[in-house]
Parts: C-alpha cells; structure tokens; sequence
C-alpha cells in the first residue's frame, strides 16, 4: 500500500484480518509499514498549510465584519465580565427563539483578556485555522498523505470559507467542531475504538448551540451508533446525561422562566407547511467557487443584481490592475472545474461503497455484499462522509418562512474539500499504477492541476482581503451596509482625538440605527464622553454654554447637515474613512443662542418653539417636520441601556422612514433613542411625511427607558439578549396637558 491509498494510511492500525477481507495482501502491508512517510510535523506540506491558513484568515483582522450581532455578542461577553451581567441566552435565531449562550461563553475568554473587540475576531480566526490543521491531519490518517494535503489546501485558501472564519459569529466556529466531530465518529466506526460515543453527543450539543442547522449532523451519528454500536459503554451514558444538563442548564433555567416559549416557537416554525427550493445547492457549490455570492440575493429584490463576483466593481481592485489579474482571469473557469469535481467526488464516494474496487468479496450475491460492506470500516467511513454531505438535500425543502443562507450550511464543512482532496488523490493513485510511457508527465500535469488550483484561490482570496481593506468595493453588498470593525473604532478613536487636541469636553456621534449599539459599546472606552443617537430618527445638539463639541455626522443624511447649519454654526474639520462608502463628516460645532422655552412638561423636558418647521430633502423625497425640544436632566451610559423618547404625532400626516440609503418607507412616528445626554441638550425629532402639508398640528410625547431583560435571582444578575422597555410615561404641562399644540411654518 502506497501513501497516496485510497482507504487507511499505514499509521492507523487495522487488524490484518480486515485488511486481506479488503483485498490487501498482508506482505504488502508489512512492505508499507516498514516504508513509512514522515511525520506530520516533518512533511514540509504541513508548514505551508499553516502558512496559507492562518496568514488569510488574520489578514488586517480589524477589518472584518463588525455590525450588530458581531458587537452584541462581545458586548454580553464583557459585560458579564466587567459588570457581573450573566448571559443565559444568546441571539435571536432568523426565524425568532432564543438560542442558548454557548457562544458568548467562548467570547468571554478574549473578553476577560481586553475588551477591544478584535481579539475575539483573532479567537475566531484561530479556531478556523485550527480546523484547516485538523483537516490536514484527519485526511493523513485515514486516506494518506497526498488527501490531506490537496484537502487542506483546497479548504485553506476558499475565499468563502475565508469569510466565515474571521468575525464574531456564532455559526463560524462549526467547522472546527465538524472535523472533531469527524474524528469521534471515525475513532468508533473505522479503528473500533471505544469511547467516541460520549463526547461526540456533548460535541453535537455544543455545535447545535451555536446555530441549530447541526442537528443535521444527528443523522451521520445515528449511522455511527449502528455501525460502531459495540464499542459503546454503557458507562458512558450517565456521564453523557450530566454533561448535556450542564451545557443546557443555563438555557433551560431560561426557558422555565419563560414558560418554554422559545422551544414552542421553534415546534411552530418547523411545522409550518414546507416549501421546495434549490438554494441549499446553490449555496453548497458556492463554498468551492472563487467568487462571492450575496447571501440576500434571493431574500431582498434591492440586491439581487448585486455584483458576486470575486473581482468587486470597483477599478480600483487590485484583481484588476495588478499581475493578479492573469491568475484572477481563471476564477470562474476554475470554479467551473471545482464544481465538476465535487460532483465527480460524490459519485466516486458512492460507488466506492457499494463496488470497493480490489475488495476480495467471499460470498457472492447481495448476501455475501452485504457481509462484505458491514465488515469493512473504510467503507463505513466514507459511508459516514456522503451522509455528513448528503444532509444538504434535507435543506431542499423547508419551512415556508425560512430563508436559506450560506452560513446555514457552514456545518458541512470541511467536507466539500474533503472529497474533492479524495478523488483527485485517488485519480493520480490511478494514473501512478498505469503501465504506459507517458504514466509520468500524465501525473505531473495533475500534480500542477492542482497546484494552479491553489493558486487561483489564493490570488482571489487575498486579493478579496487587501480589496475589503483599502475600500475597494460597494458596502451596499451587506444589509444594512458593511461596517468593519475598523472604522467602527476610527468612529470613536478620531472624534475622541480631535476633542483632546482641541480640550472639547464632549462627542456627539449621530449615526445609522443599526450601527449605534456598535459604536456605543466603543464609546465607553474612550477619553472624551461620547453621545450617541440614531440619524434615521432624530438628532441631539449641546446647549450654548457647553462650548464647541464634536460631531459627527452619517455619511448618507445630507438633510442632517442642512439641519445642523440652520440651528448651529458648524466649522468642517475632517472626514473618517469608511471602505466601500462614503466617509463619515466630523465637525466642530457650537450652538446658537435661544429663546426661553415656550412649555415646560415633566420629566425635565422644555419645548423651545410651538412652532414646527416643515423642510425639504429635495429630488422628490418627502418633507421633515422638525420640532426643537430641551432636556434638562442628565443620564449616564449603562450597558445596553438606552433613554428613549416617541414623539406621537397624527395618522394622516403620511409618516415614512429612511432606512441607510436615504430611501423611505411606511413607519410610526419617531423614537429617539440616546446612549446618554448632558443637561440642556436640544433633542429634535425628525418626522419624515408625505401626506399633504399641514397648518397645525398636536403631538402628545412619551418617556421610557431600554435595559437588557433581566432573570435575577438572588445576587446573581443573568440576563439575555433581549431588551425590554420600562414604563412609559406620557409628558404633561404644568396644567396636567399632554397634548402640545403646533403651528407649521415651511422652511423649504
């Protein structure tokens, strides 16, 4: 047996007796023992995969991904951390339960270190190259040394893999359990070794916690425990049952509290009728090819003509003006032969269990194949491989309100590379045993087949990597719209150095809705205190004797700095850069002198002016109504807790919303929600209509506090993703009023 055999490699010890059923003379097994290749650690292959894996996956790690769940999950981290705040529960999943908090329990090591956010990216990072060593090990062992090498280089350098393996995301982990996973089921059902069966249950409990597609990985286990069932202790089990009840312990104390509800949703969701659709397979292919798919192109008809392609539209990609781009010119014809291979690696696998080519058959007909089969591990392992893959077919049809996304197939890798690595090791094994004259340039050529291969992703994916971090891209691709971890901390980082350059006592930062509990959490560490607010429902200004501030400003809300002209006297200062999109403004601003408030209501709260400006964003958007509003008491920042005030005002005004894009569409009326305020901030409500334009109108006003939702008990302080609001109190005048009568004046 040569180191490029198909089946076992000579360092896993097989009993000869299944090695002659499998059709392998004993002295050629001997001949191959006493011929062994080097050592992992020796293989100068081993050394090249660690290269590729962990310089593409820590490449510029600040400027991966950093948006909403990124920030709340090391946000929670650090909190329990630094403030005694327990998580008991994850995320939302898409479809709407609560998840169990494995994940932030990962994130609370990096968090105990630093609260900079990017050291758990460089965990997460870690992790995966992990996997991709583990990949390479794994295929040696049970397929030889030529497998695990084009495996691990194909998995190393897939630029798709590369992007879920560098943020703050639960379901980025699964691959590095997928491969301990592997080498559980293969302990038990190839070596028929005991002691696989506990920890690959506590495996599948910990992978389910991080995103719930790995119950599929149920169906590979269940073929393991039929075929391995033997080599199980039953001591095992009591151990099993106690390690599941501390992993789920916190979750369940959780859901007792609230009455199961999140286990209820999730019967209802999997109940709801099923729907049939090809996007699994469309997704599953896409992790081989060397180009990038937009996962919303399906889900959101605003980015179905959204650029996929590795090379991003932008000119200045240096996968177009670079020699790179006579390597990046083959990424499709590559992907192309990728996706040929995959398939051809599926039938090979199939057929290789059912017709195992040189396996010495004893009985004939269907009874002596069936003996044949259930007698030989190496089968069996690559039985379990095409079932760990096959599961994707179950994902063809689903609940009728679920979408499909490519991270709901993240649990099935490394396998793609895995049977790829397989045939194309099994196709030079092949073109080695051929008695002809050109049998050696034949194997070179696949040899350097191979190698281009690698090369092709490499170029792509790196090139992917230096494009994210110099901008060269459209950051619409991403909903609502690709911020990195970077400019989230240039955000903080330049306003805070300009206020200390310039002895300014605050920042305020007003900015998209889905991005300020990101930039809140990084506000905290900073110098200057910092203000933020959400620039899609109002914005906050200081009073006159604060001084000059900074501010800064969204890069997509022009309206903004119209209204900041009119109510302040702004100098521009600088800009901060924001890859792939505009940049954000900074200014220095000081506020105008005004006039004595015209309504003083409670919870220190003063009305400026009862008359309400109407302005014009131009090229047909709709119009603003703008009214002036002072608060008088201060608020401090908290974690995840926020200060919120809704302006109602009537129906028939037509309200809409901007979303990111300055684009609109149907909402309630605003609710401004602020990280914390000074005393004397003007608050201004923006109330976008495209109702006709009243004379006068009423607004009735409410106050309510956001904390993260609490399960307390005793000194323990636990609490989950979720946020809940506090009583809401309606504003009233010093009559007992809570309606505010306005006039209207069009300032357009």
């Amino acid at each position: 047996m040569d180191r490029d055999r198909m089946y076992l490699s000579s360092h896993v010890h097989v009993p000869e007796k299944l090695i002659e059923e499998e059709g392998l003379p004993p002295d050629h097994v001997n001949a191959a023992r006493r011929k062994q290749a080097p050592a992992w650690w020796m293989s100068w292959e081993f050394y090249l995969i660690v290269l590729l894996a962990v310089g593409l996956r820590l490449y510029r790690i600040d400027t991966a991904q950093y948006m909403t769940d990124h920030n709340t999950f090391y946000q929670m981290a650090h909190d329990a951390v630094a403030h005694g705040l327990w998580p008991i529960s994850g995320n939302r999943s898409s479809t709407g339960p609560l998840i169990p908090p494995l994940f932030i329990y990962i994130m609370m090591l990096p968090a105990a270190i630093t609260a900079d956010p990017v050291a758990g990216n460089i965990l997460i990072a870690l992790c995966n190259s992990a996997a991709v060593i583990l990949t390479y090990l794994f295929v040696r062992r049970y397929y030889g040394r030529l497998a695990g090498t084009i495996s691990a280089l194909l998995y190393a350098t897939a630029v798709n893999v590369i992007i879920f393996s560098r943020d703050i995301w639960q379901p980025d982990l699964l691959p590095l359990l997928s491969v301990l996973l592997l080498f559980l089921l293969f302990r038990g059902v190839v070596q028929r070794k005991p002691y696989w069966f506990a920890p690959a249950v506590l495996l599948l409990a910990a992978m389910y916690q991080l995103h719930s597609t790995a119950v599929y990985l149920a169906i590979p286990f269940l073929v393991a425990l039929v075929l391995a069932f033997k080599t199980i202790r039953w001591r095992e089990l009591p151990l099993t049952v106690l390690g599941l009840l501390l992993l789920f312990a916190p979750y369940l104390y959780l859901e007792r509290r609230r009455h199961y509800q999140d286990i209820v949703d999730l019967f209802r969701v999997a109940t709801k009728p099923p729907v049939f659709s090809k996007d699994a397979l469309l997704m599953y292919d896409t992790w081989i090819h060397s180009f990038v798919r937009n996962q919303f192109y399906s889900v959101m008809p605003s980015h179905q003509s959204a650029d996929t392609h590795l090379i991003p539209s932008n000119a200045h990609s240096i996968l177009l003006n670079t020699p790179l781009q006579l390597i990046a010119q083959l990424s499709q014809p590559e992907s192309l032969l990728m996706s040929v291979l995959l398939v051809g690696a599926w039938l090979m696998a199939a057929v290789l269990i059912l017709w195992p080519f040189g396996s010495a058959q004893k009985q004939p007909g269907l009874m002596g194949w069936w003996k044949n089969l259930w007698h030989s591990p190496q089968r069996h392992g690559l039985l379990l491989l095409l079932v760990w893959q096959g599961t994707v077919l179950l994902l063809l049809r689903h609940s009728s309100n679920v979408y499909i996304y490519i991270h709901y197939l993240i649990y099935l890798l490394p396998g793609p590379f895995i049977l790829i690595g397989l045939l194309l090791a099994r196709i030079i094994q092949w073109v080695r045993h051929l008695r002809i004259s050109w049998q050696w340039p034949l194997r070179s050529g696949f040899y350097v087949l191979v190698g281009l291969i690698v090369l092709v992703q490499t170029a792509g994916s790196a090139g992917w990597l230096i494009d994210h971090a110099r901008g060269n891209f459209d950051n619409t691709y991403a909903f609502p719209q690709y911020f990195d971890l970077a400019t989230m901390q240039r955000i903080v980082h330049q306003s805070d150095q300009l206020a200390q350059q310039h002895q300014l006592s605050r920042v305020y930062i007003n900015i998209h809705g889905d991005d300020v509990p990101s930039v809140t959490y990084l506000a905290q560490f900073a110098h200057t205190p910092i203000s933020v607010t959400d620039a899609a429902q109002c914005l906050t200004i200081p009073d006159v004797a604060s001084g000059p501030v900074v501010y800064v400003t969204d890069p997509n809300r022009p309206d903004i700095d119209a209204l900041l002209k009119r109510y302040t006297t702004i100098t521009s200062v600088d800009t901060i850069q924001h890859p792939g999109g505009a940049p954000l403004k900074m200014y220095v601003l000081s506020a105008k002198p005004e006039s004595q408030p015209a309504l003083h209501l409670s919870e220190g709260l003063q009305l400026l002016s009862q008359q309400a400006d109407v302005v014009s964003a131009g090229d047909g958007n709709p119009h603003t109504l703008v009214t002036r509003w002072k608060i008088q008491n201060s608020t401090v920042p908290e974690p995840r807790k926020s200060y919120n005030y809704r302006f109602q005002v009537p129906e028939n005004l037509g309200l809409m919303a901007r979303d990111f894009r300055n684009t609109y569409g149907a909402n309630s009326a605003p609710s401004c929600s602020l990280s914390r305020n000074w005393s004397g901030d003007e608050l201004i409500p923006l109330v976008a209509f495209n109702g006709p334009e009243p004379q006068h109108l009423s607004m009735e006003i409410e106050k309510f506090v956001t904390t993260p939702q609490h399960y307390d008990h005793g000194a323990l302080k636990m609490v989950t993703f979720d946020v809940v609001n506090g009583p809401h109190i309606s504003l009233q005048t010093a009559d007992g009023t809570g309606t505010i009568p306005f006039s209207v004046t069009d300032q357009t």
